[in-house]
């Protein structure tokens, strides 16, 4: 049999055979194509155009035009920003609703409106909490008298507690304010704070799949744009809810449009990344658009740890800023790709011809074939009759990718923020907690950006679940050590991380172009159930202290392995245009296309 390096000589001259053969071919074309002077499409309205689908993709074209040039990195650049936006819109939760220390007030020891949590008059009003360490949160000793002149010991009853009646009183040493002490979600209104959680992530949930839909429907940039202005309504409006408990349903709405508004914005900026540059750099692109993402989650940590201890003024510099992001509508063109499917032609020439400026390439006139107006407007509405999201669940090994794709994403989030919860219990310093939880997100999308290019996709989702499933479960049984604990949880926060890099990029490359963004949001649709269903899992803690990190570790676990079974490599594959691309997945590829690092020729 013939070694390895002969069989990888072998493969490198074929593949260049190819390339060259390739290119000889399109010169031909150039040569006899008639020698009329070419105009762009908008001065041949009347005749029609038509690009040759078939024939070359906009793969195909970005070889000619360049894949990552200037054009494409600047574009790319500009997604960050949006990305961050988003991350600090969901991170910011951890500091607007922090619950400090609190305890009921005493009105015959202090006024309406203290300042001093830890007056000397609490050891005799307040019972002592043995199972905390600490004073009783919401309870307190019946007064005798509660006039302001009676704070002495023999004026309560140490026989009988009580609810806070009159109030709370709130540690403000790690927080000034927080919507948690202005709406009053603690004691018997805690769930309020899991509730207002859940809304949002139900708000993300609706909105990833509304606006995946919607930006197949209307154009990425378009959908980007709306998004925006709903992200920013969402943040401004919460910062000005009143401080009184009737109003926690205003909080809660706000909520809901900034879920909305976070997803859609990522989705797109997501989206438009992978859409804007050639195969070879979709994997770089794909990870490196995660890492601000937990830039922006980090901004927010260094702005509470800096001394924006409030939670108003926090909210409004988190968000407020990004209704500059519609400048975008100047600066950031549509997908090329979204053009392409929907048959828009002079925008898509125009684009080609903008970027092919950008990276110093000449513009490849030949892709445009004259063809009758009648035949350009069947083939695209043929196009456009067989894209619908039910394309998602046929033909049948189509539906088994999208099932285990939309499970994957279920868990991987599940595991995400269900660990993300666990931060409180890293150590007494909420800062710390917070920063420690999210820079193990960066390693994380820099292993995949180095791994994936190399081992593929599919064994990187397979290793990093069945990895984030065995920390969790062992993390779940060492309670007793609590920094073995603390490593593992970080170990299994990195898995889970490096997983949700790699499902945004695996599924993009999965589905063609005219449903891609709805299967991205519709599989996002389940990456919210397990958003939502995280803080209910965490809750099982009360019942069982492993409970949570079993489920959360079970279920990762199973996802590795159904993802070994079914999903297809794409590893070296161009992004598939149409459906039947999409299904050649399937099919097994070269060793030659295993080794398609980004920026190889």
């Amino acid at each position: 049999m013939f070694s390895p390096d002969v069989i990888k000589i072998c493969s490198g001259i074929a593949q260049s055979l190819s390339e060259y053969l390739s290119r000889m071919y399109h010169l031909a074309r150039l040569r006899f194509v008639p020698k009329t002077p070419f105009q762009p499409l908008s001065k041949r309205q009347n005749s029609g155009f038509k690009m040759v689908r078939k024939g070359i993709d906009y793969d195909q074209i970005l070889t000619e035009i360049g894949e990552f040039g200037p054009r494409q990195r600047w574009l790319f650049m500009l997604m960050w920003l949006p990305s961050a936006a988003s991350a600090m819109a969901v991170f910011m939760y951890e500091f607007i609703a922090f619950t400090p220390k609190y305890r009921c007030l005493v009105p015959s020891c202090e006024v309406a409106d203290p300042s001093d949590y830890g007056s000397l008059f609490v050891n005799f009003s307040i019972p002592f909490d043995a199972t905390s360490g600490d004073w009783s949160t919401c309870q307190r000793f019946r007064a005798l008298a509660n006039d302001n002149v009676s704070c002495f010991d023999s004026n309560f009853n140490h026989q009988i507690e009580e609810d806070c009646q009159d109030g709370f009183v709130y540690d403000s040493s790690v927080i000034s304010s927080s919507a948690t002490m202005d709406l009053g979600m603690v004691c018997t209104n805690d769930w309020k704070k899991s509730l207002a959680q859940s809304i949002y992530m139900l708000g993300m949930l609706i909105g990833s799949f509304a606006f995946g839909y919607l930006s197949d429907s209307i154009g990425r940039r378009s959908t980007l744009l709306i998004t925006t202005v709903v992200l920013t309504v969402g943040g401004v409006v919460s910062a000005f809810t009143p401080a009184a408990t009737v109003y926690f349903p205003v909080f809660a709405v706000c909520r809901f449009i900034s879920g909305l508004g976070h997803v859609g914005v990522f989705m797109m900026a997501f989206t438009l990344s992978l859409e804007y540059t050639g195969s070879k750099w979709r994997v770089f692109c794909g990870c490196l658009i995660e890492t601000p993402f937990a830039v922006g989650g980090l901004i927010v940590g260094f702005l509470a740890w800096g001394g924006v201890r409030d939670w108003r003024s926090l909210q409004l510099i988190c968000t407020a800023p990004w209704i500059l992001m519609l400048s975008f509508y100047w600066l950031v063109p549509e997908s090329p790709r979204w053009l392409l499917a929907k048959g828009r032609l002079v925008p898509l020439e125009k684009e080609i011809e903008t970027t092919a400026k950008w990276n110093k390439r000449n513009f490849p006139t030949y892709i445009f074939t004259q063809m009758t107006h009648n035949d350009f407007t069947a083939s695209n509405q043929e196009k456009q009759d067989q894209a619908s999201f039910l394309d998602l669940f046929r033909p049948w090994p189509i539906c088994l990718r999208t099932l285990n794709m939309f499970y994957n994403w279920l868990v991987t989030t599940l595991c995400y923020y269900g660990l993300t919860m666990t931060a409180s219990t890293l150590s007494t310093n909420i800062f710390l907690n917070y920063t420690l939880v999210i820079l193990v997100e960066i390693p994380a999308h820099f292993f995949c950006i180095y791994v994936m290019n190399v081992w593929g996709r599919k064994p990187i989702l397979c290793f990093c679940q069945i990895l984030s499933g065995v920390a969790c479960i062992a993390a779940g049984f060492l309670g007793s050590s609590p920094w073995l604990q603390v490593t593992l949880s970080l170990i299994g926060k990195f898995g889970a991380t490096a997983c949700f890099t790699i499902v945004f990029v695996y599924t993009a490359e999965m589905f063609p172009t005219e449903i891609r963004s709805t299967a991205v949001g519709s599989s996002s649709t389940c990456a919210r159930i397990g958003g939502i269903l995280a803080p209910q899992v965490a809750y099982l803690g009360s019942l069982w202290a492993p409970l949570p990190f079993i489920v959360m570790g079970g279920s990762a676990f199973v996802g590795g392995v159904i993802a070994l079974i079914n999903l297809p490599e794409t590893l070296g594959k161009r992004l598939p245009e149409t459906m039947t691309e999409a299904l050649d997945l399937n099919k097994p590829q070269t060793k030659a296309m295993m080794c398609n690092l980004p920026g190889d020729d």
